[in-house]
């Protein structure tokens, strides 16, 4: 492996990084509220499932199947009549889930504020249109206007998204 190969192997923003599979395991839904579940210590899947609520029972599966092939957590199978299987992080997946516990208990404290920021602005005029390649206006997500309402100063090459797109304004 060249040097080359070496930055695109750790490089997330690069787009042949593996770790962009990896950041695809852990980002989504579910994931940050199971390795927070499995904190404490070691549960057995009916507790995941009661734990977090509106998990299918095939989702919580699949998920608890890529994190135990990631090497997050550890499924254990004990050798009893009906057998009895235990879900616990392993020491990657401890160092994973601080953040995501500390996330978890972010997202807890701050719910309010951010139904209250999304309150305003919905009820804000209209966003602003911006010009798209066609020449059609369409939404953007933050407003030079909001900008200035709230005491910013817009930064050289304020950046605008619309549809997934950036652009400077």
């Amino acid at each position: 492996m060249d040097e080359s190969d070496a930055r695109w192997i750790s490089d997330t923003f690069h787009s042949g990084c593996p770790g962009r599979e990896v950041m695809e395991h852990v980002t989504g839904r579910w994931v940050p509220l199971i390795l927070a579940a499995m904190t404490p210590g070691p549960v057995r899947f009916f507790e995941l499932r009661q734990r977090i609520e509106g998990i299918s029972e095939k989702m919580l599966s699949a998920k608890l199947r890529t994190l135990v092939r990631d090497g997050l957590v550890e499924r254990t199978v004990e050798p009893t009549t009906p057998p009895q299987v235990s879900y616990e992080l392993t020491e990657l997946g401890q160092g994973l889930s601080r953040p995501f516990a500390q996330l978890v208990r972010w997202i807890s404290a701050h719910t309010p504020e951010v139904i209250a920021a999304q309150q305003r602005y919905d009820s804000s005029p209209q966003p602003a249109t911006a010009p798209v390649s066609g020449g059609d206006p369409s939404p953007v997500s933050r407003r030079r206007s909001d900008v200035h309402r709230h005491g910013e100063e817009p930064a050289e090459g304020f950046a605008l998204v619309r549809a997934g797109r950036n652009m400077t304004a």
